[in-house]
């Protein structure tokens, strides 16, 4: 679903809905861990919507991170308390998902923007 405005002043401006944004192509993902330059996210070519990365843990076996929008730190996605996606906006500065696991461990993560269960 979207909505267009026209207006002579500012042209045309739309709006689109959650489904219809999230699988645009026209938006690049970032895993920010906080620790310097975010990590881009490669779209799926078969699945549109659906992006991953690699991140590993540090020293301690842990890593946390958040999604930017096109490293836009204004755009993040990020858990609530009880994990449920929220953002993209320039709230939750402090909410990140955590991984824990073995020293310096590679792990893929997986944006699939396709769910309709923004807990999953």
């Amino acid at each position: 679903a979207s909505v267009t405005v026209t207006c002579p002043s500012f042209g045309e401006r739309r709006w689109v809905s959650w489904e219809d944004w999230s699988v645009q192509s026209m938006q690049a993902f970032y895993a920010d861990c906080f620790s310097g330059c975010p990590t881009a996210m490669e779209a799926d070519s078969c699945t549109p919507g659906v992006h991953s990365c690699k991140l590993t843990s540090d020293a301690d076996g842990l890593v946390a991170f958040r999604i930017l929008v096109d490293e836009d730190r204004q755009m993040a996605m990020y858990p609530d308390h009880a994990g449920v996606l929220n953002g993209p906006d320039p709230d939750g500065k402090e909410q990140a998902w955590r991984i824990e696991g073995s020293k310096h461990a590679t792990y893929e993560v997986t944006l699939d923007m396709t769910k309709s269960d923004r807990t999953k």
